[in-house]
């Protein structure tokens, strides 16, 4: 037994955990990003959902400018839940949410800095959002908003 502590006191066994931690997290990494963005994930949606723009509540350019902060709250430094609400809670109406999924499209999500997979609005909220601010937290303000798409 004094063997076993006197090998993990050593460089060599100090070096053996931490390939075994690397190796757990990359392996639970993988199969996390796989299943949120493969068909283990959420339903391929359309990159253009027919919307009326008479039932939009903002110019179509703000769909853009919110669609580019989305991305960016997602994705370079940490995620910003409260980006991620802001725009949630402006959303209106079905056109709404549908104008912002088209504005969005189907863009590269990273982890670590490394492309890991293209993914459009609904997917990449499902993977990004956590307890803080869940999925079910922005179908609720939705459904609050009388609109009945859900992420």
């Amino acid at each position: 037994m004094k063997e076993i502590a006197d090998f993990f006191k050593s460089p060599a066994g100090q070096y053996s955990i931490l390939i075994v931690i690397v190796i757990l997290a990359i392996w639970y990494l993988k199969d996390l990003i796989s299943d949120a963005l493969t068909g283990k994930g959420p339903e391929q949606i359309l990159d253009i959902i027919p919307i009326e723009q008479t039932n939009l509540s903002y110019p179509i350019e703000q769909y853009d400018i919110w669609a580019d902060g989305l991305y960016e709250a997602m994705n370079f430094s940490g995620t910003d839940y409260g980006q991620i609400e802001e725009v949630i809670d402006q959303l209106k109406t079905n056109d709404d949410v549908s104008a912002l999924i088209n504005a969005y499209g189907t863009r590269t999500l990273y982890v670590f800095g490394i492309p890991a997979a293209s993914a459009n609005l609904p997917q990449a909220l499902r993977r990004e959002l956590n307890w803080y601010y869940s999925v079910s937290d922005a179908n609720e303000t939705l459904s609050e908003n009388g609109i009945t798409i859900q992420f």
